[in-house]
């Protein structure tokens, strides 16, 4: 009997593991194949105290604001993670601006979608990121949140010289996004 037990015992773990794995990380995202939400950002780090040797951005996409509706019923007490989806991004120098970049940004990047049979996940873009890294290797990163998407929109974020620099200084220099 206990040799049945013990056979049985790996089983269960497989079934019980299947049972609950999230049906978010098993559908094929697709993007919009005509977005048209574009917005030029861009990302100005020109007081930065040297040269930018690496630049990275993203936007991040969620379909949380669809509610459960579009999602399949969990089985018990398990709360099922609603998709997420992350695109890097192209960032491209200005030329004749040195630490000066940009990038397109599309709200509308992925293709809403009947997922599961159960009514649309529309996706919503939630935030785009930017990284940039300095002398010595050390970097800054920022983020613009999806409500900052209006034409002309403008901010500005400080950090600090040693967030780019091995120095050891406490000034602050601007690093500024437009769209």
């Amino acid at each position: 009997m206990k040799n049945i037990i013990k056979a049985c015992v790996p089983c269960l773990l497989v079934l019980s593991a299947t049972a609950c794995s999230n049906p978010a990380d098993k559908i094929l995202i697709k993007k919009n194949p005509s977005p048209v939400q574009a917005y030029v950002m861009t990302l100005d780090a020109s007081h930065a105290p040297g040269e930018v040797k690496e630049t990275y951005a993203y936007m991040t996409f969620e379909n949380a604001y669809s509610g459960s509706q579009c999602m399949p019923e969990p089985p018990g007490m398990v709360e099922w993670r609603m998709p997420r989806e992350r695109i890097e991004l192209d960032l491209k120098p200005v030329e004749g601006k040195p630490n000066v970049f940009e990038g397109t940004v599309y709200l509308d990047w992925l293709q809403d979608e009947n997922y599961f049979g159960k009514g649309l996940c529309a996706w919503r873009m939630n935030m785009a990121g930017a990284g940039f890294v300095g002398a010595g290797g050390l970097g800054f990163a920022t983020g613009i949140g999806h409500t900052h998407f209006e034409p002309g929109a403008e901010d500005t974020a400080y950090f600090k010289v040693e967030s780019f620099t091995a120095l050891e200084k406490d000034s602050m220099y601007p690093f500024a996004y437009s769209v």
